[in-house]
């Protein structure tokens, strides 16, 4: 198994990380996770979120989005097992730690971008940036 935390600049250095049910917890009302499923590194629509998420890095950013990459391995990772992907699946879990969204195909960044700026956390953060 394979994790990967992209988080910023980190999308250039690919720290590795273990990802678990308390790490997602630790980004509650900080970060918004992405977590990005394959069966293998060489997955075509992997390696076409991977190069969207990396080419929206300045969006993502101002997002708080916490991007991580979990490819199959002999053993499933506690992620694995709580999603159930059967191949590629994207998920967003907002600020509050619940599901926002799934996709079992890749999604745009303005697609991203989008459905968070819809929510009213995403709002307030506006608001008090203003």
């Amino acid at each position: 198994m394979k994790l990967i935390l992209n988080l910023g600049c980190a999308f250039l250095l690919g720290m590795a990380i273990t990802a678990s049910a308390q790490t997602l917890s630790a980004h509650q009302g900080k970060h918004r996770p992405v977590l990005v499923f394959a069966n293998s590194n060489e997955d075509r629509d992997y390696l076409v979120q991977m190069r969207i998420l990396s080419n929206a890095n300045d969006g993502v950013t101002e997002r708080d989005i916490v991007v991580y990459e979990d490819i199959a391995g002999p053993l499933p990772s506690t992620l694995r097992e709580q999603f159930e992907p059967e191949g590629f699946r994207l998920v967003l879990i907002g600020k509050d730690g619940g599901v926002k969204y799934t996709s079992d195909e890749p999604v745009s960044a303005d697609e991203l971008f989008s459905l968070i700026d819809a929510m009213p956390m995403r709002w307030r953060e506006i608001r008090d940036r203003l």
